[in-house]
This record gives C-alpha cells, sequence and structure tokens, in this order.
C-alpha cells in the first residue's frame, strides 16, 4: 500500500459545522496536516481560518477540487455539502462521521 491509499488528497467539509465537529476536524488535521483551506463563498472565510492558516479562494467548487489537487499535502474545501468526506487519489470518497452530524 503507498502513500496515496493512505493519505488523502483533500477533504471537505460541511460549511455549517458545531463548534464541537470543528474541533474534531481540528484533531483529525493534527494527524494529516492540511496545506490550506479552500473557499467558494466568503461566508465561508471565517471556518476556513479556523481550519489552516493558508485560505485560497476560487470562483466554483469544480476549480476548489482541481486547486486542491495541487498541493503537496491534503487541503480541505468547505462545500455546501452536510458531510465530511476524505477524498483519495484513485477517486473515491472516504465519509468521515463527526459526533452530532449536521
Amino acid at each position: 500500500m503507498d502513500e496515496a491509499e493512505l493519505v488523502p488528497l483533500y477533504y471537505s467539509v460541511p460549511r455549517n459545522l458545531t463548534i464541537t465537529q470543528i474541533e474534531q476536524v481540528l484533531h483529525i488535521f493534527k494527524i494529516t496536516p492540511v496545506s490550506a483551506a479552500i473557499i467558494t463563498d466568503i461566508d465561508d472565510l471565517e471556518l476556513a481560518q479556523q481550519l489552516s492558516e493558508e485560505v485560497r479562494q476560487v470562483s466554483t467548487l469544480p476549480d476548489a477540487f482541481e486547486l486542491a489537487k495541487t498541493f503537496g499535502e491534503p487541503a480541505v474545501i468547505v462545500t455546501k455539502d452536510t458531510e465530511f468526506y476524505a477524498h483519495y487519489s484513485n477517486g473515491t470518497p472516504f465519509q468521515i462521521s463527526l459526533e452530532a452530524q449536521i
């Protein structure tokens, strides 16, 4: 098993996380650090700044997915989705359960 199968290319997180869920996500990022947070909506800036020191904004979600693949470490994308996912190089998303899932 190589590193690409173990370490996600990027994560996608819902924009309306609770404080407890943000703490859980940050705990996961201690294990697998992220290089940047990517947003498509300026309203997500505050959450993005909690998740990563570096924040990038793009116009569309497909642009966010493409940008996330360019970093040497996983990035995190703030989305309108309601679930937290790790996305791997083989294209498989893996849902990560959070306490009190939204």
